[in-house]
C-alpha cells in the first residue's frame, strides 16, 4: 500500500486543522465471494472472511432499517470474539464524541443534539446501548464519531481524516465504519453535467492506497430471507446500481465498481 505523505486541511467551526502524514500497509489480495449467502450469522462469518485482508470494511446502510443496526452489532461481536481490537466509526459529528462517551456508559440519553435526525431512529438508539453494554465489559472495542460537524461542507473528506487517524495509531485488528451507502461507494464516475465530482469516503480512502472492503444494503419485496451477493454476479451487480439510483452517475459503470457485496433484505 503506498505511504499518505500529504498535509490535509479541513475547517472545523473557522479553525484550520492539521492532519499529519499516514503510513498504511495494504494487505493481499481478498478472494471473491463465489456463492450467494443466506442468514444473519452466515452473512456476518462470511463477510469478516471476505473483508480479512482489507484495512477497512464499510459498512453501507439505508437510514431507518433497523436490520442495519443488527448486522452492525452482530459483526463486531463476531469480530471481538475472534480476538480482534476493533474500530467503530459511526455517522455522528466528530464533535460530538464526548456526548457518545456519556451514552455509551449511560450517563445520558441519546438525544437529537447529536446524532442526525436522518441517521437517528429507534434501532440505532438500541444499537448504541448493546454496543455500550459491551465497552463496560472492558471488551476490546473503541467507538468513534468520525463524521463531520454542521459547519463543514466536506463530511467524506473529514470522515476519511478520522478513518486515516485510526489507521495511522496502529491499535485496531480491524476497522468497520458504518455510514450512509452513498459513502461506501468505491468508484464513482459522474454524469458529464457534475461539475464537481469529488469520491465519497470509500473511493478516498482508495485513491490514498487503503485496501476498502464495502457492503452495502438493499432492501427487496420480493426477498424472504437475508442474502450476501457478490456484486461480480449479474443479481449483486443489478443491486449495486439500484443503490447508485439517487446520485447521477456516469453510464459506464458496473456494480463491481461500487462494492464488492450487497446485502439483500426482505422489505
Amino acid at each position: 500500500m503506498r505511504s499518505l505523505n500529504g498535509l490535509v486541511i479541513f475547517t472545523v467551526f473557522g479553525s484550520f486543522l492539521t492532519l499529519y502524514g499516514c503510513s498504511v500497509f495494504q494487505k493481499s489480495h481478498t478472494p471473491p465471494l463465489t456463492k450467494q449467502t443466506d442468514g444473519i450469522s452466515q452473512i456476518v462469518s462470511s463477510i469478516i472472511e471476505l473483508s480479512e485482508d482489507s484495512s477497512v470494511l464499510i459498512l453501507g446502510e439505508k437510514h431507518g432499517n433497523p436490520e442495519s443496526q443488527k448486522l452492525t452489532v452482530a459483526l463486531v461481536k463476531s469480530l471481538i470474539n475472534q480476538g480482534n481490537k476493533v474500530f467503530l466509526g459511526l455517522e455522528i459529528p466528530s464533535t460530538s464524541q464526548d456526548d457518545l462517551e456519556r451514552v455509551l456508559v449511560g450517563q445520558e440519553p441519546v438525544c437529537e443534539e447529536f446524532i442526525s435526525p436522518i441517521v437517528d431512529h429507534p434501532a440505532y438508539k438500541e444499537m448504541l446501548r448493546e454496543l455500550g453494554m459491551l465497552k463496560t465489559k472492558g471488551v476490546p472495542l473503541h467507538i468513534r464519531a468520525i463524521d463531520a460537524p454542521p459547519s463543514v461542507q466536506d463530511r467524506d473528506g473529514t470522515m476519511c481524516c478520522n478513518v486515516f487517524v485510526a489507521i495511522d495509531s496502529g491499535q485496531y485488528d480491524r476497522l468497520v465504519v458504518l455510514v450512509g451507502n452513498i459513502h461506501g461507494i468505491k468508484h464513482i464516475v459522474w454524469a458529464p453535467e457534475v461539475s464537481h465530482n469529488p469520491q465519497y469516503l470509500a473511493g478516498r480512502l482508495i485513491q490514498e492506497g487503503v485496501k476498502v472492503f464495502t457492503v452495502l444494503q438493499y432492501w427487496d419485496e420480493g426477498t424472504e430471507q437475508p442474502k450476501l451477493i457478490s456484486t461480480t454476479t449479474p443479481q449483486g451487480s443489478a443491486l449495486a446500481m439500484k443503490v447508485m439510483d439517487p446520485v447521477n452517475h456516469g453510464v459506464k459503470m458496473t456494480g463491481s465498481d461500487v462494492a464488492d457485496a450487497v446485502v439483500l433484505w426482505p422489505k
